[in-house]
């Protein structure tokens, strides 16, 4: 995934003894995620974006457009939920940007495995689709802020907000 000034990638990590589900660990970070933006008042959907780079089943939109993807990762002794945030700039230009990196890694040649089609239209990000004036950091405060009303125990080892 693209990862610059305007993109947030968040992981939850979990000790192994919660001994949640594969689908358990996609929905809480879904619904935190609804709970996070739910102020703006628009419906944030779950399921795959065709032509979409990185697609899957968790796959978070509002009106069509992805702006973000889970994914998960199990370790003995814990789980990590993991989610790309795409928050500021254009979502279309991040995977207009994907879009070359595919076409000069490939360079036309033949591979074991096809790339995505990627649509540069089906990608934005929050400050686009919500109207809204957002930054990395006020979404960072702002997720913090669900996780403690939500019942999260936070634990700020080796945590830095720059």
């Amino acid at each position: 995934v693209v990862l610059d000034e305007g993109v947030l990638n968040l992981s939850l990590i979990m000790k192994e003894d919660k001994k949640i589900s594969i689908d358990a660990g996609y929905e809480m970070m879904f619904e935190l995620i609804k709970d996070v933006f739910k102020p703006y008042g628009k419906e944030i959907e779950a399921y795959e974006i065709v032509g979409s780079y990185c697609p899957g089943s968790f796959d978070l939109s509002i009106g069509g457009k992805k702006f973000a993807g889970i994914s998960q990762r199990r370790i003995r002794g814990g789980a990590a939920v993991q989610i790309y945030l795409c928050i500021t700039g254009s979502g279309a230009k991040r995977a207009e940007m994907i879009r070359e990196f595919y076409a000069h890694a490939g360079q036309g040649s033949q591979t074991k495995f096809d790339f995505p089609k990627n649509e540069p239209e089906t990608m934005a990000s929050l400050s686009e689709l919500l109207d809204a004036s957002l930054t990395v950091s006020n979404v960072m405060i702002k997720t913090l802020q669900s996780m403690q009303r939500m019942g999260a125990d936070l634990s700020m080892d080796g945590l830095t907000i720059s």
